[in-house]
């Protein structure tokens, strides 16, 4: 399952720039989103999600990604939930150094 969410704001969807994806998901909406994936998972209706949010215009896709991911764990402890990979600084001598 993959869900890429933007904005609810559909006055914005098709402006330019950075006005499209200005929004901040509301609790009730990310609370909906939590709902559906518990139910997909207690159904066996998918084996993995992913859920990208693109309202990145300031810091509001992180702060909705940790609050969905809040709301998962506590709702549906059994759901794991995984965060992006952090980057790996490269090495300028090589991963034997």
């Amino acid at each position: 399952m993959y869900a890429r969410l933007h904005s609810e704001n559909a006055d914005n969807w098709y402006e330019d720039g950075k006005l499209r994806y200005n929004y901040d998901y509301p609790d009730a909406t990310l609370r909906k989103w939590a709902d559906g994936l518990k139910r997909a998972a207690d159904e066996n209706r998918a084996d993995d999600a992913l859920v990208f949010f693109n309202n990145c215009v300031g810091i509001q896709a992180v702060t909705n990604a940790q609050r969905l991911a809040a709301m998962l764990r506590e709702t549906a402890p059994a759901v794991q939930v995984v965060g992006p990979a952090l980057p790996r600084q490269a090495s300028l001598f090589g991963d034997d150094f």
